[in-house]
């Protein structure tokens, strides 16, 4: 009888742990396409700059994605 309640225990901890890797392996991913779409957006915003940006300019523009991203996270 303990020995199929131990049995028990370590057959929830592996399918818990399993879970867990899923879970964790969709938030890499979710936060890899945001990445990918932000390098998108950015050098799309690059191309329509005007030929003068500076590098105050670049780092304005990640500072309005990245409040932007945190409003509708």
């Amino acid at each position: 009888m303990v020995v199929f309640l131990i049995v028990k225990v370590i057959i929830f901890l592996v399918l818990f742990l399993i879970l867990l890797l899923v879970l964790l392996l969709i938030l890499v991913l979710v936060l890899l396409l945001v990445l990918v779409i932000a390098i998108i957006e950015f050098t799309a915003h690059l191309y329509s700059l005007p030929s003068s940006n500076s590098i105050l300019t670049i780092v304005d523009y990640f500072i309005q994605k990245s409040l932007f991203y945190l409003n509708f996270s």
